[in-house]
């Protein structure tokens, strides 16, 4: 799935925020192929949970670590 905006109070991390091109493979290891299976994942995480997302950048793979807030 390609990132194709990002709101301006996504959480970020070192490596920054996601970015329009972005393509996410999974959230917490768990394989997403849509908005909905990401919405879905990350719903089942409890409050201020350490998040990992697998994304490829610029043809680079890469992962955005962070915490969910609710």
């Amino acid at each position: 799935m390609v990132v194709v905006s990002g709101a301006p109070d996504a959480p970020f991390s070192q490596q920054g925020r996601l970015q329009p091109g972005d393509v996410i493979y999974a959230l917490n290891g768990r394989r997403v192929d849509s908005v909905e299976q990401i919405k879905a994942a990350a719903d089942a995480l409890k409050p201020n949970t350490a998040t990992l997302l697998q994304i490829e950048r610029r043809g680079t793979l890469m992962y955005l670590a962070f915490r969910l807030e609710r």
